[in-house]
């Protein structure tokens, strides 16, 4: 269980991170104008997913796992900073808000994954 639960919280702060870095900096990018269309949203929401692709081939996660790690994450401690704040906090904060989010996102959601798969292989 455990080596289980160290790859999915390895790659779900990894995730967790480059979901806050690429939603931040991606919205920033965007709103130079300061004005915010719809599509730069749509856009801003969807970059995150290319993250979760790369990484789950690389670190053998499922990408159903680091999809919810990374959108749970995107909601609960990035979306309202990022929208709340003045604009000209560091990234490097955000990033950390992402780490901490996706950890812990990562325990529940690793958990049940572990223990789903546990019954699998008990009721072929």
């Amino acid at each position: 269980m455990f080596d289980y639960m160290k790859r999915i919280w390895l790659a779900s702060g990894i995730i967790g991170m480059w979901t806050a870095v690429v939603f931040v900096s991606s919205i920033r990018l965007f709103s130079v104008d300061n004005n915010l269309s719809f599509i730069e949203f749509v856009i801003s929401v969807i970059s995150p997913a290319f993250g979760v692709i790369l990484f789950s081939k690389r670190l053998r996660v499922s990408i159903l796992t680091l999809l919810g790690v990374a959108y749970l994450t995107l909601v609960i401690p990035i979306l309202g900073p990022s929208f709340g704040g003045t604009g000209k906090e560091n990234i490097l904060l955000f990033g950390l808000m992402g780490l901490w989010g996706g950890l812990v996102w990562a325990t529940p959601i690793g958990i049940m994954g572990y223990f789903l798969k546990r019954l699998d292989r008990e009721n072929p």
